[in-house]
């Protein structure tokens, strides 16, 4: 098994939210694993939020389950000037939440915010000499030198992401927080701040006016993002011992062994698919799900540092072998951290 390919293809599988699935048909209601107390995936890191954010709005280019980088709101790019000048073009037909297209300024402000907080995107921020609107589908990047992590960078799925937003939105200064009321998304369900309740309930819906891609098949964050539901409800229930009670519910329990099923299976195949004997893939399909849950029962208040000082251990223990550096280095570098 490749140590880097696992890296990727584990992070992609984990960073899938369990879902409880009701009867309804059009209604899927979800217990997060956190209160979402923020809506602004830029101002904060907080994975709850980030994960509301891939509700609400779209990105560039979306992470397969291999952690490549795919078109996802881009039709496509090109490279010159010796890979320092890249010009993105817009797929055709993207539209806000307000009806209103979106346009190469609005993915230009929403660059110029999230680089202001992101590691990755203060990195590119630092290497960019300039970012201008071409046409409104067009706009380019001309980079002081080539950088070899730029859609990287544009895909990646750990907070901070970058979303796309209108610009008068991401005009807002960075370091002030988006409020529930403006938010205006770009992806393939609203954010209904009318019912939202902090600490109890959050609600999306279906937009209509959301364009999937065409082609290719979902993978991570990347390819079409074909809606089944037409409303999700989020129901935050904060207290463990609630949360424990609310498991004694035949119905709610079964979803979420079901849930459990579906997520160790799919970890499960993913081993296989690198070489791993099927006895040997289900037991560390086990326990890496297990200790991802570990780590969110427990409240685990580990820094980023730690958590990325451990991954070389994790990796040995996972794949059987040490990592190499440079492995290291690019998933760092993907998850904003840099090594002192």
């Amino acid at each position: 098994m490749k140590r880097r390919t696992f890296l990727g293809a584990a992070a992609a599988t984990m960073a899938a939210p369990a879902l409880v699935q009701g009867q309804a048909a059009r209604t899927l209601k979800f217990i997060p694993h956190a209160n979402l107390t923020v809506v602004d995936p830029i101002w904060t890191t907080a994975y709850i939020t980030r994960n509301s954010g891939f509700l609400i709005w779209d990105t560039l280019y979306g992470l397969d389950e291999s952690y490549k980088p795919q078109p996802q709101m881009v039709e496509g790019h090109t490279l010159e000037n010796d890979d320092k000048l890249w010009t993105f073009t817009l797929r055709e037909g993207l539209k806000f939440h307000d009806g209103e297209p979106v346009l190469a300024r609005d993915c230009v402000a929403s660059i110029a915010r999230w680089a202001k907080r992101d590691a990755m995107g203060m990195r590119l921020a630092q290497l960019t000499d300039e970012m201008t609107v071409v046409d409104d589908r067009r706009f380019r990047i001309r980079l002081k030198r080539p950088y070899g992590l730029m859609l990287d960078s544009l895909a990646k799925t750990p907070s901070n992401a970058l979303f796309i937003m209108p610009e008068r939105v991401a005009q807002t200064d960075a370091f002030t927080q988006i409020r529930p009321e403006q938010l205006v998304g770009s992806g393939p369900f609203t954010f209904k701040h009318d019912e939202y309740i902090s600490g109890s309930k959050v609600v999306y819906e279906r937009f209509a006016g959301y364009v999937p891609r065409s082609s290719g098949e979902p993978s991570g964050t990347a390819g079409p993002k074909v809606v089944h539901f037409d409303r999700v409800e989020w129901h935050i229930i904060p207290d463990f011992a609630t949360s424990g009670a609310a498991l004694q519910s035949g119905e709610v329990l079964a979803e979420v062994r079901e849930a459990d099923r579906m997520r160790i299976e799919a970890l499960k195949r993913m081993f296989m698919r690198f070489g791993v004997e099927e006895a040997s893939a289900d037991v560390r399909a086990r326990t890496t799900y297990l200790i991802q849950i570990g780590y969110i029962t427990m409240q685990s208040n580990e820094t980023l540092a730690v958590r990325m000082s451990r991954i070389p251990e994790y990796l040995a223990i996972f794949t059987g072998q040490m990592p190499q550096q440079r492995e290291l280095d690019r998933f760092f570098a993907r998850h904003g951290h840099e090594p002192e």
